[in-house]
């Protein structure tokens, strides 16, 4: 059997370019979940409204794909690193170190 190589190449390719695309956007979007889920979990709650204020989007395609995780409360920079008055929580670089560490 005599085999084309030029031709099994570019059939290869034209597959890469169809796989690896479609597996960074599943991978960011599970990555994406995985935060999200988790940071809202070690959020401290006192009225809720910081947990509340999470919210998470995807954007882009393929090997452009970004997952946003972020929390416009007011204050939910104060409570993660602190003040001089309070100690600082530290939940999201706490759950960004487990996502990182693959323990989300």
């Amino acid at each position: 059997m005599i085999v084309d190589v030029s031709r099994l190449l570019a059939a290869l390719g034209r597959l890469e370019m169809q796989v690896i695309p479609h597996a960074i956007e599943e991978r960011v979007s599970e990555l994406t979940e995985r935060f999200y889920a988790a940071v809202a979990k070690r959020t401290p709650v006192d009225t809720g409204q910081l947990r509340a204020g999470w919210k998470k989007a995807i954007v882009g395609r393929g090997i452009a794909r970004v997952g946003i995780v972020l929390n416009a409360v007011p204050y939910v920079r104060f409570v993660e690193e602190g003040t001089p008055t309070q100690a600082p929580r530290g939940f999201v670089a706490l759950t960004l170190r487990d996502l990182r560490a693959g323990r989300l």
